[in-house]
């Protein structure tokens, strides 16, 4: 009798994973790089929501950088010569899936390196998130899409979509569906850090000396211990808000 070993003991075979589902890549048309929709990129950013910004001067593998560096990471502390470029992805990957980023917007993709579309792509199927890649320039973008949807085999037939093979569905778009599709986030309701946050500034605040930032806080150190104020080192000065003092007091440091 052949003995069979329980599925979990089993060798994994690699034909037999579930296919990773491809997310799909949107570009979005800014063709006249409007500045206030560059405001509102910056608005977007979330702890959920990534805006990459390539350096305009890197080689065709520094992009991992910049996308590390979107995420709040110091590419400084990752990047050595005994780190590949393939480690550093998933490195990257590893981040961006434990802080749960649902969404990555490229800045100026149109400047996007050959093959830097196709590593973005697989970074959001590999986290799950939604690739966004702003396209800020009248040039068209049909060869960049197409290689993102070929998963880079157009790169190898000119730039054309080749007729069979697997594929990713890209979908070209304007900046208004763009707006309808991803949202601004709703404003965070404040909640005061400390009761008097708020505090009456026409209240009736102690009166407090005005003077040279080491005189002030002995004077306060004095009061706070129940001496008398003045002394005859201190020199005398006119009582203002407590308030407005404060303010004084921090301007002359």
């Amino acid at each position: 009798m052949t003995e069979t070993f329980p599925a979990a003991e089993q060798t994994e075979d690699p034909a037999a994973r579930p296919v990773v589902p491809r997310r799909t890549v949107r570009v979005v048309i800014d063709a006249g790089d409007d500045p206030t929709f560059n405001r509102r990129l910056a608005a977007l950013e979330a702890a959920s929501r990534i805006v990459v910004r390539p350096n305009p001067v890197r080689s065709a593998t520094d992009l991992v950088w910049d996308v590390l560096a979107a995420a709040g990471k110091n590419p400084a502390a990752v990047h050595s010569p005994r780190l590949s470029v393939a480690d550093a992805w998933k490195a990257v990957a590893a981040w961006l899936s434990a802080a749960r980023v649902t969404d990555v917007i490229v800045e100026r993709a149109h400047r996007l390196l050959p093959g830097e579309g196709l590593d973005l792509a697989k970074l959001a199927d590999a986290i799950d998130a939604d690739l966004w890649l702003i396209w800020s320039s009248p040039a068209d973008p049909t060869r960049t899409c197409n290689s993102i949807e070929s998963l880079g085999r157009s790169r190898r037939n000119g730039g054309r979509l080749t007729p069979s093979g697997p594929r990713r569905e890209v979908r070209v778009i304007g900046i208004s569906i763009f707006h309808d599709l991803l949202p601004l986030p709703a404003p965070a309701h404040h909640q005061p850090l400390h009761p008097d946050e708020h505090a009456d500034t026409d209240a009736d605040w102690p009166a407090l000396p005005t003077a040279d930032f080491p005189l002030f806080l002995a004077t306060c150190r004095r009061r706070l211990a129940g001496t008398p104020s003045t002394s005859s080192t201190s020199p005398t000065a006119p009582k203002h808000n407590a308030r407005t003092s404060s303010y004084a007091a921090t301007a002359t440091t």
